[in-house]
């Protein structure tokens, strides 16, 4: 990729949750070199990591969705929520080798009218040459 660090929006939505989390390339890139690390040294705990990381999220997803006003409330839980839902994108495309799932810059503000981003983080994303991205579902 290149030198460029772009802001871009993780969509969890193929994971099974229900929103959309924005980020960096460089923060996912730092993120992927790590659990690289982590494969190649014990793939055992990444695979044991990657369940347990997966079944907190769905648990966090229904708090969230069940209680949307705890994101503004608890902005802890809400900022983990958020930053291990990027984790477990980087350690599924290194466990499983499938890509990052980004949304289409243009339909961003679509969705964060739905609800369906982090809405603590302001601003826009990028779209990055060469690099697909999904156009989501109406």
């Amino acid at each position: 990729m290149s030198n460029k660090s772009y802001v871009i929006a993780v969509n969890m939505i193929p994971y099974g949750i229900k929103m959309v989390v924005k980020s960096t390339t460089d923060f996912v890139e730092a993120i992927v070199n790590e659990f690289e690390r982590l494969v190649n040294s014990d793939h055992e705990k990444a695979d044991g990591y990657h369940l347990v990381l997966k079944a907190k999220l769905l648990r966090e997803d229904a708090f969230f969705n069940k209680h949307p006003k705890a994101a503004h409330v608890q902005k802890e839980r809400w900022g983990k929520f958020c930053d291990l839902c990027v984790d477990f994108a980087a350690l599924n495309t290194v466990l499983y080798k499938e890509p990052i799932y980004l949304v289409h810059p243009e339909q961003f503000d679509e969705q964060r009218a739905r609800g369906l981003l982090d809405l603590s983080s302001a601003g826009g994303v990028d779209l990055i040459p060469e690099v697909p991205v999904m156009r989501l579902a109406a």
